[in-house]
């Protein structure tokens, strides 16, 4: 069971009898990670740390990484426990249960840190894309497979691999775009299971529409990316990389993210570079 399925399933619902913030987590081992229970306390979890976890203690201006486990120091002398969903610098949501006292699993929004003593980072959940990367073309006239796996190839020094497929879709004539919805289909069409998924199709006469989104019910980030140029379509998948990259670490950005609508060789190959050692 992914993440986003166990939110689906136990959103509003009751895990064990008491209902303590705990009986959730113990639960997300056992339908997610499929690792042997940790009993205790919430307080525990972080006090006594979490084989499988790296413990992170909280700091000004660190952030937990998705499906972090966030302990709180409040309600002692038990503590408090969630799962994260998503988070800013100011900002962050998790999945709770027991709060406010009483309540079932529901999503709960912090717009601070206080009482956070900190997070335990997952080590064996796949947060960040592996190799190979998975690519979909959809359309006419696009540049050959091999152009642009070879471009991929040369500016990120042979470090990054992708796994292409064709797929056939319809794309809005009008607007040259491959929608949000599109994109969800298309996965739902091919069963993609992938964390990152780089879709490329032919922009039309006077408009192109580059557009990242995050799609829950896979757990991935779907780009999509007109074009025919080879070279310019592996300077954007470099550029969404890092961009990924960023939202997923957890921490303050440690790549960053140039732009440009002429890029050099040299500024591709750096976008590869900086992303390639973190993951790859």
């Amino acid at each position: 069971m992914t993440s986003e399925e166990f939110f689906i399933k136990w959103h509003g619902k009751y895990c064990d009898f008491g209902p303590q913030c705990v009986d959730l987590i113990k639960q997300y081992f056992v339908d997610v990670l499929g690792i042997q229970l940790f009993h205790g306390n919430a307080i525990d979890y972080w006090n006594k740390g979490v084989p499988g976890f790296t413990k992170v203690p909280y700091s000004l201006g660190a952030i937990p990484q998705l499906r972090s486990l966030v302990v709180w120091a409040y309600s002692m002398p038990f503590g408090h426990i969630g799962i994260c969903n998503w988070t800013t610098q100011t900002m962050f949501n998790c999945f709770e249960q027991n709060n406010p006292p009483g309540a079932p699993c529901n999503f709960v929004t912090h717009f601070d840190y206080n009482s956070v003593l900190g997070w335990l980072n997952p080590l064996s959940m796949d947060i960040l894309p592996h190799n190979p990367l998975k690519v979909i073309r959809v359309g006419l006239n696009l540049p050959s497979v091999n152009d642009f796996i070879i471009q991929v190839a040369t500016y990120s020094s042979n470090k990054i691999v992708c796994t292409v497929q064709d797929a056939v879709a319809s794309i809005n004539i009008g607007t040259g775009m491959f929608t949000q919805q599109m994109a969800y289909d298309l996965m739902e069409k091919l069963g993609i299971r992938e964390k990152f998924v780089f879709i490329f199709y032919p922009p039309n006469n006077t408009s192109s529409f580059y557009a990242s989104y995050y799609y829950p019910k896979r757990d991935c980030m779907i780009t999509t990316c007109p074009g025919t140029d080879a070279r310019i379509l592996s300077f954007e998948f470099s550029h969404q990389l890092q961009m990924y990259f960023n939202v997923h670490h957890g921490m303050n950005p440690p790549v960053q993210v140039v732009d440009s609508n002429f890029p050099t060789d040299d500024l591709i190959k750096s976008k590869y570079d900086s992303i390639s050692k973190y993951y790859l």
